[in-house]
């Protein structure tokens, strides 16, 4: 009987380990894992309007002051 081998001793820890902690691979993202990155005109020219940090309490007023 042939000793493993080095490398297929790691390689079988590695499965080893991504199964028992249920590790996902991620080589293949979704076709919407962008979607995170979309800029929306309309919606970013709201939110400049509407300057809602100008009314955040936790902010001080001297970043208030800030241009």
């Amino acid at each position: 009987m042939e000793p493993y081998s080095f490398t297929s001793s790691a390689s079988m820890a590695q499965k080893t380990w991504e199964l028992e902690n249920n590790i996902a691979s991620m080589d293949a993202p979704s076709a919407d894992s962008d979607s995170i990155f979309f800029y929306d005109d309309a919606a970013q020219a709201k939110f400049q309007q509407e300057k809602p940090w100008a009314n955040d309490p936790t902010t001080s007023s001297a970043s208030r002051s800030l241009p």
